[in-house]
């Protein structure tokens, strides 16, 4: 089976689904934020490149989605994930 990578603001449901799918395919489900420390050391010698990795957001989901417009969100959802996923593809395909 292959990897399927659901992204999303907090609160958007990206659990839910992806328990629902992994449940009718016969999947497992992983959270992002558990490959976070995988991530880190693998980009360490370059961090400055990522540095939306090094950062922490330090607030609520409700504080997310009541502070910022949906133009915002789509342009953070895009930044991370121009980012993020090709990251996750290079461990994945280097098995880590």
């Amino acid at each position: 089976m292959l990897p399927l990578l659901i992204g999303g603001a907090p609160c958007a449901g990206k659990s839910t689904l992806a328990k629902a799918l992994a449940s009718e395919r016969g999947g497992i489900v992983g959270h992002v934020d558990d490959l976070s420390d995988a991530f880190k050391l693998e980009v360490l010698p370059e961090r400055h490149k990522y540095p939306w990795l090094f950062s922490t957001f330090k607030t609520t989901a409700e504080d997310f989605w009541k502070n910022r417009k949906p133009k915002d969100l789509l342009e953070l959802e895009i930044e991370q994930a121009t980012e993020y996923w090709p990251t996750l593809r290079a461990l994945i395909k280097a098995k880590k």
